[in-house]
């Protein structure tokens, strides 16, 4: 299981940043875990009574890290573009 970290992940309508707890990724991004955003105050605390145990993280998402989680989202139908019919030649007359 990854580490569990903080990262910021947006602002508040005030301006003030939020704050989520996940893994980092490959691509650089994060997979939260903790999906509610807070004070960076708040995510340091939650992320003490979390740990960086696999049990922790399921504790937290009521997930286990290996869990195979089926997607929700239908994906989009492939939409075939038919090319615009060719203008038919004519003949002259000369």
């Amino acid at each position: 299981m990854a580490k569990l970290e903080i990262f910021q992940n947006g602002a508040f309508a005030d301006g003030t940043p939020a704050h989520q707890i996940g893994t980092s990724n490959a691509d650089g991004g994060h997979d939260a875990v903790v999906f509610e955003p807070m004070t960076l105050a708040d995510a340091k605390n939650k992320l003490k009574t979390l740990g960086t145990t696999k049990s922790a993280t399921v504790k937290a998402t009521g997930v286990s890290g290996t869990a195979k989680v089926k997607s929700t989202v239908a994906p989009k139908p492939k939409v075939k573009v038919k090319a615009k019919p060719k203008a038919k030649k004519t003949a002259r007359k000369k």
